[in-house]
């Protein structure tokens, strides 16, 4: 059985709260908020949010559009 969860929103935070992981090879695999802001757009194409979870309790502002959860079984 799995839990498949959709949501549309957006949080807000310190940038040293946020923490960046590379999806390309060959590059810091992980670096600071700050580190992702110092970078260039085409650079921050090459990571996402390392811990989306961890952002949402540490954001200090935040708004939920929508949520829906499904129950999937296998």
């Amino acid at each position: 059985m799995k839990i498949a969860v959709e949501f549309i929103g957006w949080i807000v935070g310190d940038a040293s709260e946020y923490s960046f992981q590379a999806i390309t090879e060959g590059i810091k695999p992980i670096i600071t908020g700050d580190e992702y802001a110092a970078l260039n757009e085409d650079d921050r194409e090459h990571y996402i949010i390392e811990d989306l979870a961890k952002q949402i309790t540490n954001s200090n502002d935040s708004n939920w559009e929508d949520i829906t959860i499904e129950v999937e079984n296998d």
